[in-house]
């Protein structure tokens, strides 16, 4: 039956025509899929639940092995925590105990190094009163009120001095951190400058004050002065700072019959005044550790060798010396780091006169900072996080009248622009290289900048500043990273490392020859700058566009921040210094010129640069000769 289709066709036998409205054997199996209602209906119900509850068990268990993992390392940093705390509260209760007979041990010597630089407030200072016998019997002197008893005193307070460095050197001899490495880091310092001064022979004094002092060396007709008396070399300030210490005498009886008593029962760790003369009479191995001192200082106070501030003025070599005042200034550096102004705890302000008489240093916001914090941990007072930044920048600075602003230092610029660029907070300092200020010697002993902490990380060159900057990560939506340049940009960089240098060479030589007419200018140095801006011109050229106008894209990265304060520092010098000279503002490519012209108008930038004329009269002691000289720098070991 069917032999034909309804249409006519001629058909196969056993066709079948679906009715109409029937869905198709292909829609079926299009929509047909796994059914999750009708397969729970057929499992049986046990086996359902046994699922469910394997299931259950699984999870809780990767769960509480999560949890547990979580709680462990919460637990390990919460011991590592409380014991760093331990530790630091340790060392701060330490330094406490430790630093008041430092505070008074030092102002004594400081002031009795004044009245031998000044003998007429020697009425003033304190000097042992008593039984003349009981001194006589005691110190093995003639008398309590004379000048010997003065030379004794002076030599004990000598001796309390190395004593507090020597116990700070054994207790600490890696590393004083008491919870702020800012203030540690210059309270190392200061202990290392003053051991240095101490152990400095004629030369490396002569350079020490030449930075420090230069209205001391540069007022004077002769050539050098003497470092003269009360040099004590490393290895004996650790011997008789060790003789010093009350532990090395422990329970020994004393020719009065009376015996040291313990560092637990005793004031502080030092031997007293009157232990020190006990000693002094007695032991010869003490007297050895301390004639040479007692030697000295009785030659200060002798007539025809007594040291005479006075010949400052009348350029007479005989009776002065570089040693006294520049150790009496380190120690009223100390005074003022341990016991801030002007909340004066231990030490007046009138008893800190300096032998030079050098006016209050304007100490910049972050060294301000440190010394207060230290001073909050001596008291035992609480410490709370009083910088404002982490980041703290030291650049060269410009003194204009009683003003002190932003030098023309083309490095410091290149890691300004780099921390605007990065909008990271930053507390900014200026530092004067004519003279360098004592504060940064505090900070950094060898008085070079840029230099950028970063906490207890110190960083000493521009380069290395910026490869610093580049590793640090954003931590709020505010700042960004510093854009890494290609490798392309970076290789072709290298041949523009020389490019600061090759300016200052050609400024250099056109100053010389700006008064000679027949002066060629086909130099080496002439060679050397055209090479270096034909060399950007063509870096330019091949990596930007209108759309990325910088090497680094449409933002600065490293090459753009490295060479554009040289790049502007050009464009000023070639305005206004040397006009005529061979190399002017035509040397600059379309390229360089249209990169120029977008610098200045970026904003980054714009807060990077120094004012002009700060940059015309760096660059004008150039070519006149008058730029300062690179002179030794003095580093005092801090672990001696």
């Amino acid at each position: 039956r069917g032999e034909g289709r309804s249409d006519g066709s001629g058909g196969g036998s056993g066709g079948h025509v679906p009715p109409a409205g029937a869905p198709s054997d292909a829609a079926k199996g299009k929509g047909a899929g796994f059914n999750l209602m009708k397969f729970l209906k057929e499992v049986p119900g046990p086996l359902l639940a046994g699922i469910t509850a394997v299931i259950t068990t699984v999870m809780n268990q990767l769960f509480n092995l999560y949890k547990q993992r979580i709680d462990l390392t919460t637990s390990a940093e919460r011991s590592a925590a409380e014991s760093l705390e331990k530790q630091r509260g340790e060392i701060r209760a330490e330094f406490a105990r430790t630093s008041v007979p430092l505070i008074y041990a030092v102002a004594a010597l400081e002031e009795r190094l004044l009245m031998y630089t000044n003998p007429e407030k020697r009425e003033s200072l304190y000097v042992p009163t008593g039984n003349a016998e009981e001194h006589e019997r005691l110190s093995g002197v003639a008398c309590c009120s004379g000048p010997v008893t003065e030379d004794i005193y002076t030599t004990f307070c000598f001796g309390r001095v190395l004593g507090c460095l020597e116990h700070f050197r054994k207790e600490f001899p890696v590393n004083f951190d008491c919870g702020t490495h800012k203030g540690a880091r210059i309270f190392s310092n200061l202990r290392s400058r003053i051991s240095g001064v101490l152990s400095a022979d004629d030369e490396i004094l002569q350079t020490f004050t030449e930075k420090h002092f230069p209205q001391l060396t540069g007022e004077c007709d002769f050539e050098k002065l003497p470092a003269g008396p009360l040099r004590i070399s490393v290895a004996s300030q650790a011997f008789c700072g060790d003789q010093m210490l009350r532990s090395r005498w422990e329970n020994m009886k004393l020719p009065s019959g009376r015996y040291v008593l313990t560092t637990a029962a005793a004031k502080d760790n030092l031997l007293s005044f009157s232990e020190f003369s006990e000693l002094f009479a007695s032991s010869k191995e003490f007297r050895s550790a301390f004639s040479p001192i007692f030697a000295d200082i009785q030659s200060l106070n002798q007539g025809d060798t007594r040291f005479s501030w006075d010949n400052f003025h009348k350029n007479d070599r005989r009776h002065l010396w570089l040693r006294l005042p520049t150790l009496q200034s380190s120690l009223v550096d100390m005074v003022d780091f341990l016991d801030p102004a002007p909340a004066c705890r231990f030490v007046p302000l009138h008893r800190r006169k300096r032998v030079l008489g050098l006016p209050a240093e304007n100490k910049p916001l972050a060294v301000r900072e440190a010394v207060n914090e230290m001073a909050q941990i001596r008291d035992g007072r609480s410490i709370t996080k009083s910088f404002l930044h982490s980041l703290n920048l030291y650049v060269k600075g410009n003194l204009a009248g009683d003003l002190l602003g932003r030098g023309d230092c083309p490095f410091s610029q290149s890691v300004i622009f780099a921390l605007e660029e990065m909008g990271k907070p930053y507390q900014l300092s200026f530092v004067p290289l004519d003279p360098i200020p004592n504060w940064y010697y505090d900070i950094y002993p060898t008085g070079q900048v840029p230099l950028l902490t970063d906490d207890a990380t110190i960083i000493e060159d521009s380069a290395s500043i910026l490869q610093h900057l580049i590793s640090l990560k954003p931590s709020t939506k505010n700042e960004k990273r510093l854009r890494m340049c290609s490798n392309d940009v970076e290789t072709s960089a290298m041949a523009l490392s020389n490019m600061q240098r090759h300016l200052l060479d050609w400024v250099r030589e056109a100053g010389s020859g700006l008064n000679n007419s027949k002066k060629s200018y086909d130099s080496k140095a002439r060679e050397n700058l055209l090479f270096d801006l034909n060399k950007l011109e063509l870096m330019l050229v091949r990596f930007t566009q209108k759309s990325s106008p910088f090497l680094g894209g449409n933002s600065p990265c490293l090459v753009d921040v490295s060479i554009a304060p040289t790049l502007h520092h050009f464009d000023v010098v070639t305005k206004h210094l040397t006009t005529g000279s061979g190399v002017d503002d035509n040397s600059l490519g379309p390229a360089t010129r249209e990169y120029l012209s977008y610098l200045y108008s970026y904003g980054s930038f714009q807060k990077s640069q120094p004012p002009e004329n700060v940059i015309i009269e760096g660059y004008g002691n150039v070519m006149s000769g008058k730029e300062p000289l690179d002179k030794k720098r003095i580093v005092w070991d801090v672990n001696y």
